[in-house]
């Protein structure tokens, strides 16, 4: 990426751009690479909640 290119402005620009598209949105890899790690650790959290609440799991 440009070094003259802020984050926020391609956040901004993709928002703008997402806002005519219908059904689809366009998101940097970065973007994509912070949601799956959210996404893992709810999972992971979820998993150990069960396995507290089930002990013969």
């Amino acid at each position: 990426m440009s070094e003259s290119i802020t984050p926020h402005e391609v956040d901004e620009t993709l928002r703008t751009y997402n806002t005519h598209m219908a059904r689809i949105e366009v998101i940097t890899y970065e973007t994509l690479l912070k949601s799956a790690e959210r996404m893992l650790t709810l999972s992971r959290a979820e998993q150990d909640s069960d396995a507290m609440e089930d002990p013969t799991a």
